[in-house]
């Protein structure tokens, strides 16, 4: 029996309508500029609704435009449930307003043999929206010609974000594959504090030093100061892409909920980055 992963967010994150959808990603493809960055291993992007994150993730994904990838790897924070280890669910097929995308079960079979934990866990992906917003995206840019591995990262510490990446450079050192981490940044009540919280967070990003970006992390953490709520996804790919020889990265876009539309400071704001690592 097929099973398939219906989406839990279209209609609130992004439309439910497919030709409304369509209409919505074509306008932001359309005024994004493509910059011509080859050999993408990873993209980082955030995974709010379109109307707030939309433009800044799709400067990442646009990049995109000359690639072509045989399997894209999501890797999203869980929001609803608390476990450790990463899951992948059992599903067949991610659908989206834009179809079904095929979950590529050979990838995942292979990551069995260097999980430390039970990956076929489903409970965390059935309302989770971090891997789901970024579908549609590569819809549009692959037309469905490509297979998908859904990860929910769920317990954010070293030893979990280091076995994952170790996964993924194992499994997929002979593939041709991309790695997609989904995470929104600062979350919080202090618009200067997310300006400049985001502002050092992604400064660090750029110097691609995974150990001070985690300790970075950890210390902010430990202050209960809101950094990243995917910030072990964003590691865990940064460590991945430079294993696999892919070390450098762009920021393509750095924003939040306040600039995006247009309201006053004093309320709930969150941050939003988009980002290209590549080869040179």
């Amino acid at each position: 029996m097929v099973k398939i992963r219906h989406p839990a967010v279209a209609g609130s994150f992004y439309p439910a309508e497919k030709n409304k959808l369509k209409n919505m990603l074509k306008e932001m493809f359309e005024a994004a500029e493509f910059q011509d960055i080859k050999n993408i291993k990873g993209i980082i992007a955030p995974h709010a609704g379109y109307y707030y994150s939309g433009k800044t993730a799709v400067k990442a994904y646009k990049q995109l435009e000359r690639s072509e990838y045989d399997t894209v790897v999501i890797i999203g924070p869980s929001h609803h449930v608390f476990f450790d280890g990463f899951s992948v669910g059992e599903f067949d097929y991610f659908e989206t307003p834009l179809g079904k995308v095929p979950v590529d079960k050979e990838f995942i079979e292979a990551m069995k043999d260097f999980a430390k934990h039970d990956i076929n866990f489903e409970i965390p992906h059935l309302q989770e929206h971090s891997v789901e917003v970024q579908i549609p995206y590569l819809q549009y840019m692959f037309q469905n010609d490509f297979k998908i591995v859904p990860i929910i990262m769920g317990r954010q510490v070293q030893e979990n974000i280091y076995n994952l990446a170790m996964n993924l450079f194992e499994v997929g050192k002979n593939r041709n594959f991309l790695i997609i981490a989904s995470s929104d940044l600062y979350h919080g009540y202090d618009y200067d504090e997310c300006v400049s919280i985001d502002k050092e967070f992604t400064d660090l990003l750029l110097t691609f030093e995974t150990d001070s970006i985690s300790r970075y992390v950890e210390d902010k953490e430990f202050s209960q100061t809101s950094v990243a709520c995917g910030a072990g996804p964003i590691i865990t790919n940064m460590i991945a892409c430079k294993m696999l020889g892919h070390s450098n990265i762009r920021l393509m876009d750095l924003t939040n909920s306040m600039d995006v539309t247009k309201q006053n400071t004093g309320g709930y704001v969150v941050g939003y980055s988009s980002f290209v690592i590549f080869r040179e």
